[in-house]
């Protein structure tokens, strides 16, 4: 079995390494080796190998025949095609709940507590819930295969743009409170609307932020 310590150390390294590739501190087209990679972080090749495999999985690095790694980064085009993908397993996770007429109330709370934090100004605390929001979708279906695929989507540029990219709090919480209220009437129609509304929103975030980037990593 593996050990705890272990999958800490090679998912930290993957995070640091993802935020950085994201970031465009590490270059598109740069390639990365274990050796080098393990010195400058001060751990064992292991869990680098490890987490070079797992951004590997998630497209963000390409294997070379010398067994460095490339970086791929991300595009408008690649982000947006991820967005597109999490919009179409979430629509599918909401034909599930309203199935199943899944008690919308811990989506409510969710949604209050945002509205709490985006009083306070608590940047923050709003993108940890938006987050949560997020991963309940799934854990409410109650089906371990679809709650698995559901947190790697989620998992890679997904998870640094809600926590990194410059958007309107009050407006995100107005997407997030009235896909709970659809939820919690069982509206189908208006929730797959509200999920349209949210990630058409976030695909113009995405492409203001990585123009942007493009002009500050020509």
């Amino acid at each position: 079995m593996e050990s705890l310590e272990r999958t800490q150390t090679k998912d930290y390294i993957a995070d640091i390494l993802r935020t950085e590739i994201f970031k465009r501190n590490i270059k598109d087209g740069e390639k990365l080796k274990q050796s080098e990679v393990a010195a400058a972080m001060g751990v064992s090749r292991m869990p680098v190998r490890e987490a070079l495999q797992m951004l590997e999985m998630e497209g963000v690095l390409e294997r070379l025949g010398n067994r460095h790694m490339k970086v791929n980064g991300i595009s408008f085009e690649s982000a947006k095609a991820q967005f597109r993908m999490i919009k179409a397993l979430e629509k599918e996770i909401c034909l599930i709940l309203s199935e199943k007429q899944v008690d919308a109330q811990p989506f409510r709370k969710i949604a209050d507590a945002y509205k709490g934090k985006m009083v306070a100004k608590d940047s923050e605390g709003c993108r940890k819930l938006e987050l949560d929001f997020h991963q309940l979708l799934s854990e409410a279906t109650g089906i371990p295969t679809i709650k698995r695929a559901h947190e790697q989507l989620l998992s890679g540029f997904f998870t640094f743009a809600i926590g990194n990219y410059d958007f309107d709090l009050e407006a995100n919480y107005k997407h997030i409170e009235k896909i709970s209220q659809h939820l919690a009437e069982n509206d189908l129609s208006k929730l797959m609307d509200g999920f349209e509304d949210y990630f058409q929103y976030y695909v113009e975030i995405l492409k203001k932020e990585l123009e942007g980037m493009n002009n500050e990593h020509p």
